[in-house]
């Protein structure tokens, strides 16, 4: 298991604005800050596709626009790229800022989608 010391969520709003590289078992994600923090789970659709923010506060402008994750399936790459490109996904990467790189590190990435609603239970129906 990662030690996630030091490393905080940042939610991504997938969509076609993201630019999403691959080379030397590092895929490069590079988007827009949004304007607002991502909030909680709820909230999190608001932030604007191609866009990203933290959970307590946007992005400020000395912090960088693009992350690094490292992996070492390049298979499973242009399915993921696909997948961050698509403007209905959301995503969490667990980031911490990289001095040498100059970009995000982003040990952890997960689907981020906000809680769906319950349904609402079926209505009897009365004869």
């Amino acid at each position: 298991m990662t030690d996630l010391s030091g490393y905080y969520p940042l939610i991504v709003h997938g969509g076609p604005q993201l630019s999403c590289t691959y080379g030397n078992n590092v895929l490069t994600v590079t988007f827009q800050p949004a304007q607002f923090a991502a909030g909680d789970p709820a909230t999190w659709g608001q932030i604007p596709s191609g866009q990203a923010a933290w959970v307590d506060r946007p992005l400020n402008a000395n912090e960088p626009t693009s992350l690094r994750y490292e992996t070492g399936d390049a298979s499973a790459v242009p399915k993921f790229q696909a997948a961050l490109t698509n403007p209905a996904s959301l995503w969490k990467f667990m980031c911490a800022y990289d001095a040498t790189t100059q970009s995000f590190h982003a040990a952890k990435v997960e689907p981020a989608s906000p809680p769906q609603q319950p349904a609402a239970p079926p209505q009897r129906i009365d004869d």
